[in-house]
C-alpha cells in the first residue's frame, strides 16, 4: 500500500491513500476515522470543499485501485433456504459515462441510464461514479435505483456467513441504507449496487425538475415503476422521491393508493402528504411538495390511462 503527498494548502496538508482492496480500504478507514474520506471521481467532494461546505480530510482514501469495484456483470445469488436468483452487479466506481454505455443495464435497467443523462454534463459524466452519487444521499440516480429495489454491497470489515451477511460482506437495501444516519466515521466501503436481473423489465418512469433547464441541482427528483395484475390494475408500484439537500425517500402511502385504484386529486394529496418538508435558498418547502405531487400524480394518472387504453382496445378486438 502506497501514500501519495500532494501539494495543497498548509490548512490540509491531505495524504492520499491508494489501496489495491477494499478490506485495505475499509481498514485505514478504521484506522483515520473522521479525519478520512473515500474517494473516486470526487465531482461532488470536490464541489463540497471549493464552496466551504465541508473541510477537506486529512486523509484521502482513493478506491480508483480496486479493480473489484469497477464495472458491471451478471452475476447468480441465492440467500439460505431461497432459490439462486440472477442479479446486476454495478460496481461502485463505475463511472455515469460507463453506466450509461453498458449494454447489460440497456437489457435490464433502462431507468438508470435515463436518470444518469439528467446528472451533469458529458464531461462529469466520464468522472462521477455511481457510487459517489449513492454517497450524496439525495443524488439524481437514488430514486431510479431505489425504485428498482436496488441493494448495497457493503465491505464492514466482519459478518456472519450465509444470509446477506458474508465474510465481511453485508448486502443492505438502499432504502434502509439510506434511512439510517450517515457520518463521516463510518467505515463501510459501498462495493457494489445489485439489481435483480428480471427477465423482462417493468414499466418505469423518471422526472426531474432543476433550477433551470439542464446542468442543474434537483428541485425534485421521483423514479417509479409498477406492475400491471390480471385485473388491468396498477400493482407493485414504486415511488421515490428525493431533490439536493433531501434525502431520497420512498413514498409507501402514495403507492398504496395508487394500488387501490386512486387518482387525481386523492393520490395528489397522498403524494404531497409523502414528500419530506425541506426547504433552501432555491426552493420552499411548499413549492417541493406541490411540484412532486404534481409530477408524480402526473405519471401515475398516465400509467392509468394507458391500462385502460390497452383494455379498451382488447375490448374492440
Amino acid at each position: 500500500m502506497a501514500s501519495l503527498e500532494r501539494d495543497v494548502p498548509a490548512y490540509a496538508a491531505v495524504k492520499v491513500w491508494r489501496p489495491h482492496t477494499a478490506e485495505e480500504a475499509w481498514r485505514l478507514k478504521r484506522q483515520f476515522g473522521a479525519a478520512a474520506r473515500y474517494a473516486a471521481g470526487g465531482t461532488w467532494l470536490r464541489t463540497r470543499w471549493e464552496s466551504g461546505a465541508a473541510m477537506m480530510p486529512l486523509h484521502l482514501i482513493s478506491l480508483e485501485q480496486i479493480a473489484d469495484m469497477r464495472g458491471v456483470q451478471q452475476i447468480e445469488l441465492a440467500s439460505i433456504g431461497e432459490p439462486q436468483s440472477s442479479f446486476l452487479r454495478i460496481g461502485a466506481i463505475t463511472s455515469l459515462a460507463q453506466l450509461m454505455e453498458s449494454p447489460l443495464v440497456t437489457g435490464v435497467a433502462p431507468l438508470l441510464q435515463e436518470a444518469a443523462r439528467s446528472i451533469a454534463a458529458p464531461s462529469i459524466r466520464q468522472l462521477a461514479t455511481v457510487g459517489g452519487n449513492v454517497l450524496t444521499r439525495s443524488g439524481d440516480l437514488i430514486p431510479a435505483l431505489a425504485a428498482l429495489d436496488a441493494q448495497l454491497v457493503l465491505c464492514t470489515g466482519s459478518g456472519a456467513n450465509g444470509g446477506r451477511h458474508s465474510g465481511g460482506y453485508e448486502r443492505q437495501p438502499l432504502i434502509e441504507w439510506l434511512a439510517a444516519s450517515g457520518n463521516d466515521s463510518d467505515s463501510s466501503v459501498v462495493v457494489a449496487v445489485d439489481i435483480a436481473a428480471e427477465p423482462r423489465s417493468k414499466p418505469y418512469w423518471f422526472r426531474k425538475i432543476g433550477r433551470r433547464e439542464s446542468f442543474s441541482p434537483s428541485v425534485i427528483t421521483a423514479a417509479g415503476t409498477f406492475g400491471i395484475d390480471a385485473t388491468g390494475r396498477l400493482d407493485d408500484v414504486r415511488i421515490v422521491v428525493s431533490g439536493t439537500g433531501m434525502p431520497a425517500v420512498r413514498l409507501y402511502d402514495a403507492e398504496t393508493a395508487a394500488e387501490q385504484g386512486a387518482y387525481g386529486m386523492a393520490l395528489y394529496a397522498a403524494v404531497r402528504a409523502g414528500v419530506p418538508s425541506v426547504s433552501d435558498d432555491f426552493a420552499g418547502s411548499a413549492y417541493r411538495r406541490m411540484a412532486a405531487a404534481n409530477m408524480i400524480a402526473s405519471e401515475l394518472d398516465a400509467a392509468v390511462r394507458s391500462i385502460a387504453a390497452v383494455g379498451e382496445v382488447s375490448a374492440d378486438g
